[in-house]
């Protein structure tokens, strides 16, 4: 299973990492730009709020896979953190499959509107249904790292590994 992550790792999620970090660079460096447009010589320029809503939207979502794929996401730790041992790692294994069902849901509705949505951006006339693509790849990233770590939980609840936080084992 380790292989697998690795290859994964670095075929999708290392290179991912680095888009992330150039999407928010541009994002903010578009945001300045528009800020500094508007308030300083009073003629900003329309694209610049466009184009932040398409980086806004490839940055959240790409780093929200990022962040599942860390265990880095908004949870309710405060009811996992209710069981210990056996009852943890189940608990755990439920919010894995959870994740899946929710992501694989996602997924298939992302990819549907993508096929159906025919309008473009008003100003640079960018196809939405591109734009709208970064909705099934990002949920494709959460459903294979939870594939991963429903395998790495199962296996670990029938070796008898106790999770000490976030499904990971001692």
């Amino acid at each position: 299973m380790n292989l697998v992550k690795k290859i994964l790792d670095f075929a999708i999620f290392k290179p991912v990492e680095i888009l992330v970090i150039i999407f928010g660079v541009l994002l903010a460096g578009v945001v300045f730009l528009q800020v500094l447009l508007r308030y300083l010589m009073d003629v900003p320029f329309a694209w610049t709020e466009e184009v932040s809503r398409v980086l806004l939207l490839i940055w959240v979502m790409l780093g929200a896979a990022l962040a599942y794929r860390k265990d880095r996401h908004m949870g309710l730790d405060f009811v996992e953190a209710l069981f210990r041992g056996k009852a943890k790692l189940i608990f755990i294994i439920f919010r894995r499959i959870l994740v899946i069902i929710f992501s694989c849901f996602l997924f298939y509705q992302g990819f549907l509107l993508t096929q159906r949505l025919r309008a473009v951006t008003p100003i640079l006339g960018i196809p939405l249904n591109y734009v709208y693509y970064i909705i099934p790849i990002s949920m494709g990233m959460f459903t294979i790292w939870a594939l991963i770590q429903l395998i790495e939980d199962i296996i670990n609840l029938f070796q008898k590994n106790v999770p000490t936080q976030g499904g990971e084992v001692q």
